[in-house]
C-alpha cells in the first residue's frame, strides 16, 4: 500500500494536468452582453454586461454569479440605451477584495460615451468615476490595468498612434499620467514582479500594423526600456501572460482575412519570441484570441471568439487547452459561428471550474457558461497535512471521511488504482461525509491553495 501511496505521489508532485473538460450554458440574457469577468475572495464572481456610465453612481452593469448553484443577481444597472446605439465595455479590472474594487469602462466596438476607471465600495452594487481620458488628449480607450499591492496600480491609456501610462498610488482614487509614448499603442500589460510588468505594444501606419514591440518597465513605470522590437505588417499583438520574469505568452492577431491567430512564447523575459501555435491546425472557424489562461509553462486554456475583417464575420467561441506549452491545441468546447461570442473567462484551479461569458454585440443578447476541469496541480511546494480521516478502513460500500481543521476551500477527488478520477467534490469547512464506492482499493486527494493530504482506502 506504501509503495501505492509513492507512486501517486511522484505522480502528482511532477504535475497533474487536466485531461476532461465540460462546457455547459447556465443562464441566458435577451438584453445582456456579457463582456468581461472576475472571481472574488470569496468565491463568487462578478461579471461585467456593457453599458454606457452615464448615470452615476450606479452606471455600470453588473451582475453576481453564485458558483454553488450558478444563480445570477443583478446588483448594478446602467442607464437605458437603445440600439443601435453602441456601449462602453468593461475593459479590465481588479478586486482587491469582496467589497473594494476599480473597473475600466472604455469605448471598444464603435461604443461611445466618457471612457474612465471607476471605483465601488460595495461589492459592485455602486460605482464612482475616478478618471477620465482628457477631451482634448486625442486618445479614447483605456487597454488594460494591474495592480501590484493595495496601494500601487497603472493602466494604459490609447489611441493607435499614441499612448499614456497612468499610474496610481492611493489604490485608484487618482490616476496621474507619467509616461507618454507619442507614437505607439499601448495594448496589453502584465506583471513580472513586485513593482516590474511587461507592456506590448504596436506601431501602426495609417492604421495598419507595422511592427510589436516589448517594453519592460520597473517601478512602478517609473523608468522604461524597450526590450524587442519585430516588424510585421499583418501581425498585431493583443493579449499577453507573464508567468514569472522570464516566461510569457502573447497572442497575435492577423489581420490578413487568410490567416489565424498565432501564440508566441518568450523564456528571456520578452526579448525573443518563439511561434508556438497557428490555430488553422486545429479551428476550422476564423476566430480571435480573446483571453490566454496559463496555469504554468505547460498547462493552459485560450478562449477564442469574434473576429470581422473587410469582407465578412466569424463569430462564435471555442475553447482551447494545451499541455505542452503551446506547441499544440485541442478544442474542447464551440459553439456554432453565429452573432454569438465568447468574451471572457474566470477559472479557479483549486476546484477546477469557472465561468466563461459571451454576448451578441448586435442585439444584446448574452450568455454564461460553467467550465469543469480536472485541476492543473502541483504539490511539491505544498505543506502536507492531516486533514482526511477515514473510518471504517476498510469499508463495506460507505467510507465516512471527516475533514478537520480545513481553513481553506479546496478541491477532493478520488482515483482508482488505474489512475482514473471517479469522483471530484468541493470541500470548504465541511465536517464529514459519507460516500459510497465498488469493492477495490482507491486513493484520495485533497488540495487547497497550499496544503494538500493524500492517502488510500480500501471497499470490500
Amino acid at each position: 500500500m506504501k509503495n501505492l501511496i509513492a507512486l501517486f505521489c511522484i505522480l502528482f508532485i511532477s504535475s497533474y494536468s487536466f485531461s476532461q473538460t465540460t462546457v455547459t450554458q447556465v443562464a441566458n440574457f435577451s438584453d445582456q452582453n456579457f463582456v468581461k469577468i472576475t472571481q472574488l475572495d470569496n468565491g463568487e464572481y462578478l461579471t461585467f454586461s456593457h453599458g454606457i456610465t452615464i448615470a452615476e453612481p450606479n452606471g455600470i452593469n453588473v451582475f453576481s454569479i453564485d458558483p454553488t448553484n450558478n444563480n445570477t443577481t443583478h446588483i448594478s444597472e446602467c442607464a437605458q440605451v437603445n440600439y443601435p446605439a453602441k456601449h462602453l465595455f468593461a475593459n479590465s479590472v481588479h478586486m482587491f477584495n469582496n467589497d473594494v474594487g476599480v473597473v475600466v469602462m472604455s469605448q471598444n466596438y464603435s461604443g461611445y460615451g466618457p471612457t474612465g476607471i471607476f471605483k465601488t465600495y460595495d461589492g459592485g452594487q455602486t460605482w464612482t468615476r475616478k478618471y477620465s481620458l482628457p477631451v482634448d488628449s486625442g486618445l479614447d480607450r483605456i487597454t488594460d490595468m494591474l495592480f501590484f499591492n493595495e496601494n500601487y496600480g497603472v493602466a494604459l491609456g490609447s489611441f493607435y498612434t499614441e499612448s499614456i501610462l497612468l499610474q496610481t498610488t492611493d489604490g485608484g482614487e487618482t490616476w496621474t499620467s507619467i509616461q507618454n509614448f507619442p507614437t505607439y499603442h499601448l495594448q496589453a500589460l502584465s506583471k513580472t514582479g513586485s513593482s516590474s510588468f511587461i507592456v506590448i505594444a504596436n506601431t501602426f501606419v495609417n492604421y495598419e500594423p507595422t511592427t510589436w514591440k516589448v517594453i519592460s518597465f520597473e517601478n512602478y513605470g517609473a523608468t522604461y526600456d524597450e526590450i524587442s522590437s519585430i516588424a510585421s505588417s499583418t501581425k498585431e499583438v493583443k493579449k499577453i501572460q507573464m508567468l514569472n520574469s522570464a516566461v510569457g505568452y502573447v497572442s497575435l492577431f492577423t489581420w490578413d482575412s487568410l490567416e489565424y491567430d498565432y501564440i508566441y512564447r518568450t523564456i528571456d523575459g520578452g526579448a525573443t519570441w518563439q511561434e508556438m501555435a497557428n490555430f488553422s491546425d486545429v479551428m476550422v472557424e476564423r476566430m480571435k484570441i480573446q483571453k490566454l489562461y496559463f496555469f504554468n509553462e505547460q498547462d493552459g486554456f485560450v478562449l477564442a471568439g469574434d473576429y470581422c475583417d473587410e469582407n465578412s464575420c466569424y463569430r462564435g467561441g471555442s475553447l482551447l487547452k494545451t499541455t505542452d506549452g503551446g506547441q499544440s491545441w485541442n478544442v474542447e468546447h464551440k459553439i456554432a459561428p453565429s452573432n454569438h461570442n465568447f468574451w471572457d473567462m474566470s477559472l479557479d484551479n483549486s476546484l477546477g471550474e469557472g465561468y466563461i461569458v459571451g454576448g451578441n454585440i448586435t442585439n444584446g443578447e448574452g450568455t454564461i457558461h460553467k467550465v469543469e476541469f480536472d485541476p492543473v496541480v502541483s504539490i511539491q511546494n505544498l505543506e502536507k497535512k492531516d486533514y482526511i480521516t477515514l473510518f471504517p478502513n476498510p469499508s463495506s460500500e460507505t467510507i465516512t471521511m471527516r475533514f478537520d481543521n480545513i481553513l481553506q476551500k479546496g478541491a477532493l477527488q478520488i482515483f482508482n488504482t488505474q489512475g482514473q478520477l471517479i469522483l471530484t467534490d468541493d470541500i470548504s469547512k465541511t465536517i464529514r461525509k459519507n460516500y459510497s464506492f465498488q469493492n477495490g482499493t482507491y486513493i484520495y486527494r485533497f488540495i487547497s491553495q497550499d496544503t494538500f493530504d493524500i492517502g488510500t482506502f480500501i471497499i470490500h
